[in-house]
């Protein structure tokens, strides 16, 4: 390798680690922009007793929405690469055990629970369920995992004339040919 290729090859990975750090900081530098503005609203609105209430509400809500609608992205990338791959188990697991002690504790609780908190939660928790469809449908995208999906869809394709059997965008290793 020569000098100038180990130079650009440097220079390409300090740009990358740069970048890396201009996104985490952004993401840092808005929670604590978002902090202290929630903070002086907070001090700024709480003296007014005649809108305090709506706008405590309506930062409630916002906040049960936002995390109601947590899963929608795991889902759709889910969706999107036919695959949980990346996604591990454990948190499935632990999302599902928490909506399960959520849920029996909005109906058997013996105080009353607002409406938004309910339905919030069975939106999550019919989310977290989808989840684990997929995952059960998709496994965790290995490569056994992979392989029998796209055999699955691709079932009966042949992208060749020599008498290999061999789906469509995928390679076929030796092991797996079989002869027509």
């Amino acid at each position: 390798m020569a000098l100038s290729e180990a130079v650009s090859v440097q220079s390409v990975a300090d740009l990358k680690l740069f970048a890396a750090y201009l996104v985490s900081f952004s993401y840092w530098q808005f929670l604590l922009y978002m902090f202290v503005t929630l903070m002086a609203l907070e001090l700024l609105i709480a003296p007014f007793e005649s809108i305090y209430p709506t706008y405590s509400s309506l930062i409630g809500y916002v906040g049960l929405s936002v995390e109601a609608t947590l899963p929608l992205p795991q889902l759709y990338a889910n969706a999107q690469s036919k695959s949980c791959k990346g996604f591990r188990f454990s948190v499935l697991a632990s999302w599902i055990i928490g909506d399960s002690m959520k849920m029996f504790w909005f109906f058997t609780a013996t105080t009353e629970i607002p409406l938004a908190f309910k339905l919030c939660g069975i939106f999550q928790a019919v989310c977290d369920a989808l989840i684990g469809v997929q995952y059960f449908i998709y496994g965790n995208g290995g490569p056994a995992a992979k392989a029998l999906q796209q055999d699955r869809e691709l079932a009966g394709k042949s992208s060749s004339s020599n008498g290999w059997q061999t789906p469509i965008s995928r390679r076929t290793s030796m092991a797996e040919k079989t002869y027509q």
